[in-house]
């Protein structure tokens, strides 16, 4: 993969990673129901947000170490060209 590659998708990753920071936690992030799949009761909501809206306290924590963790194991395990 050519570092140039490896830059810019680090850096998404990076700026998604700030985003994630950015939302308020005790603000209705999960936008209106019909977003999701299964509205209110959609595993995927479930597992990221209350049922109100919010994020759950270990939700944000753990996007940001798959994040992390996404980045580096691009970076070791992929072989860099050019």
């Amino acid at each position: 993969m050519p570092i140039l590659a490896k830059l810019v998708s680090s850096a998404v990753v990076i700026a998604i990673g700030l985003g994630l920071l950015a939302l308020k936690a005790d603000a209705n992030n999960a936008g209106p129901d019909w977003l999701w799949r299964g509205g209110k009761r959609d595993s995927v909501r479930a597992l990221f947000l209350k049922p109100d809206g919010s994020i759950r306290r270990t939700a944000r924590a753990a996007a940001l170490t798959i994040f992390a963790l996404a980045v580096v194991l691009l970076w070791v395990i992929v072989p860099t060209t050019g």
